[in-house]
């Protein structure tokens, strides 16, 4: 009986200390999902809820940092540049406070494949830092 005890105090021990870390990571992916989402429909509106007050979004590419107001303000430009593509991504990984997503930008006339590292506090993105990985989506997979 004692040894029943131990095996079942152990697993409950496990199982307790491993769901916040599930929970985590469903927070994280499940903000990226959203983002993804509204990034594709250029909702402005929507990405500021995700967003942190003081946010910053990193383009690597083009060597420029935007605060949150500047990212939002760039949303009708943005939504003419995805008018008639897709985003697709795979998240790569997530960790405390962290998530990477590989992502292909299908535009009308051409293809982007970015890797983007976000940082998330409290439920909110408080940085996303993208870099370009190849000018087209080849090697992005299904």
């Amino acid at each position: 009986m004692r040894q029943k005890f131990g095996v079942l105090f152990a697993a409950s021990l496990t199982c307790v200390l491993l769901l916040p870390l599930a929970a985590r990571a469903s927070l994280e992916t499940d903000i990226l999902d959203r983002w993804y989402v509204l990034l594709g429909k250029a909702d402005a509106t929507g990405l500021a809820g995700l967003l942190a007050p003081k946010a910053r979004i990193k383009l690597e590419d083009i060597g420029t940092t935007q605060t949150k107001r500047e990212f939002l303000d760039s949303m009708e430009e943005w939504r003419e540049a995805i008018d008639g593509g897709t985003i697709r991504y795979h998240i790569e990984a997530t960790a405390a406070g962290t998530a990477t997503a590989l992502v292909c930008y299908q535009f009308k006339s051409n293809d982007l494949m970015t890797k983007e590292v976000f940082r998330i506090a409290n439920g909110l993105i408080t940085q996303s830092v993208q870099s370009t990985v190849a000018e087209n989506c080849q090697d992005f997979g299904p």
